[in-house]
């Protein structure tokens, strides 16, 4: 303040000696204008000197917001007012004055201004007002104390960051327009902008109820976003305070896809918000490798990156496939936290990019790998939506799954172990009976499985009674192949699924022991055959009703009845 002073009265001074020199006759009520002026002048003088003190540079941190806007709304209301003409000299000073305060902080640099807007319009001049922050208003406008409430604070000489909560939508598309202005200003070498600017229009974006203040919005962020992800860290945006809070960045954008879910059009609000989401993405994979992320400790930003990349599926091109493998499975374990945060309709989206992702590679394999557990997960799951989806499903997209399955499951055949059985298991399960018959189906029969197979497949301790019933009917459909040997392979699985719990798995199971007794070849496989599925035998009738409890005597019985022995040898 003492500092402050010392300029106060030399430039006081200097001030009055001006007045003086314009005219040396002067009324009262004229002597008290020019009083007024410098008492404001002398403010003005103040508080610059004040803002421009190195030592009370925490005074104006963000944390005192409220006085900075304070200062600006006195400083802006005072020059408002000031009776007569100022000089040049006097208005550079209260530009000088503002400019500092908006220097130390923006945001509370605009407040302060709308409250001076709203203070003049009263009883003061608008006009002089617009030229003190650059701004030009209307002579209807200027006009002070205007009893419409429209005229009592013109959108225009608003800061756009005020403007921007009109509750008309043309102020705040005309608020959008120059914010936009701001940041192309910034970003060719002009003044800076604030750094919340980036998420005030994400905000705008996410909570606007009209399209065109969202398009507009949106359209800003989308450019600047792909600024930053092709320059890199401290790409020359003004809004690359976006990096400081990639939670806040990914809230943002998945905020504003749930606000505009729909739109096919390439200029769309909806696709403005996918490429939101995709830009967030490449940033939060660049700054954080998705393979790094500590599910601990940054579970929120793990969550929030699988919902982005579910919501933008095909567009999230530069995600890396470890990291879509990572992203799946966070989906799929943790689906009940993330699914609130996705838009609807979006995990088919994801599921659709996934799989396209795992074909290129599983496509190109000549043995498994981890990639191919991967892609099973996923072709089952998409299986599960499939059904639901109906015809409204992407044809191409369909024969990808198709031939991804027949990939997957052929890499598996190689060798004939538990991977391949778990696999076949997973596929028959799925709830889509039409899913099956379009994708699983035609994958397991391309492998020409033994009928051994498909029945050590029902007994795997995972198979269910659908999956059961849906491979006994493909074992039965080509079952009419097999040899002796495949035949001496079947009776243990097929004896095993005669106690299975469910009567239809019992009922499909005599059946394929119909095919046993065909073989004539070995009269041991044949005797056993027979001895279940003869539709005149009794046995038949009790092992659908009763299995568990019926077997014992079926297997006394083929051993009393078998005068050379060989059913008993073979079992």
């Amino acid at each position: 303040q003492r500092r402050g002073a010392g300029r106060l009265g030399s430039e006081a001074e200097k001030t009055a000696g001006e007045e003086k020199s314009k005219s040396k006759k002067k009324s009262k009520k004229k002597d008290e204008k020019k009083e007024d002026k410098c008492k404001a002048d002398r403010d003005v003088l103040l508080i610059l000197s004040l803002v421009n003190e190195a030592s009370l540079e925490p005074v104006w941190s963000a944390n005192c917001s409220s006085l900075i806007a304070a200062a600006t709304a006195h400083i802006a209301t005072s020059y408002g007012k000031l009776a007569g003409r100022p000089s040049g000299l006097i208005l550079g000073r209260y530009k000088s004055a503002m400019e500092a305060l908006a220097s130390a902080n923006s945001g509370a640099h605009d407040r302060g201004v709308a409250r001076a807007v709203a203070t003049v319009a009263e009883d003061g001049d608008l006009a002089r007002l617009a030229e003190l922050v650059g701004r030009e208003v209307s002579a209807a406008k200027a006009k002070s104390g205007a009893k419409d409430s429209d005229d009592m604070v013109p959108s225009d000489l608003l800061p756009p960051r005020v403007a921007i909560e009109s509750a008309d939508a043309s102020v705040r598309l005309e608020a959008v327009r120059r914010l936009g202005e701001e940041i192309e200003s910034h970003n060719n070498g002009g003044e800076s902008v604030d750094d919340d600017l980036g998420r005030a229009l994400l905000r705008r974006i996410a909570s606007d109820d009209d399209e065109g203040v969202a398009m507009a919005a949106g359209a800003i962020l989308v450019r600047e976003l792909e600024v930053l992800v092709a320059a890199g860290e401290g790409g020359e945006t003004a809004l690359v305070s976006l990096l400081d809070d990639l939670e806040a960045l990914a809230e943002g954008a998945l905020d504003a896809a749930r606000r505009w879910p729909k739109g096919d059009e390439e200029d769309s609000t909806a696709s403005l918000c996918l490429k939101i989401c995709g830009s967030a993405v490449r940033l939060i994979q660049r700054e954080v490798p998705i393979g790094e992320i500590d599910e601990d400790g940054d579970y929120r930003l793990v969550n929030q990156l699988c919902a982005l990349i579910v919501t933008v599926g095909e567009g999230a091109e530069s995600v890396d496939l470890p990291g879509v493998r990572k992203v799946a499975s966070r989906y799929r374990e943790r689906s009940a936290e993330i699914s609130p945060l996705v838009p609807g309709g979006a995990p088919a989206r994801f599921l659709g990019f996934a799989i396209t992702s795992y074909w290129k590679v599983v496509s190109k394999l000549k043995k498994k790998d981890g990639s191919v557990t991967g892609a099973l997960d996923l072709i089952a799951h998409w299986m599960e939506s499939a059904g639901d989806a109906g015809d409204s499903l992407d044809e191409q997209l369909s024969k990808t799954v198709a031939k991804l399955c027949k990939k997957c499951l052929s890499l598996l055949a190689k060798d004939e172990g538990d991977d391949l059985k778990s696999a076949i298991v997973k596929l028959a399960s799925t709830k889509s009976k039409s899913s099956f018959n379009s994708i699983a189906e035609p994958a397991i029969s391309s492998l020409t499985p033994s009928p051994t197979l498909l029945l050590q497949v029902c007994v795997h301790p995972r198979s269910g009674t659908e999956a059961v019933l849906r491979i006994l009917a493909l074992a039965w459909r080509d079952g009419n192949k097999m040899d002796a040997n495949v035949a001496q392979e079947c009776i243990i699985p097929g004896l095993a699924l005669l106690t299975y719990p469910s009567r239809k798995v019992r009922e499909a199971a005599v059946r394929v022991f119909e095919l046993l007794s065909d073989v004539k070849k070995d009269a041991a496989v044949s005797a056993i055959g027979s001895a279940v599925a003869d539709e005149s035998s009794p046995m038949r009738s009790a092992l659908v009703m009763d299995g568990p409890s019926v077997l014992p005597r079926l297997l006394g019985q083929l051993a009393s009845s078998d005068a050379k022995g060989a059913a008993r040898r073979l079992l």
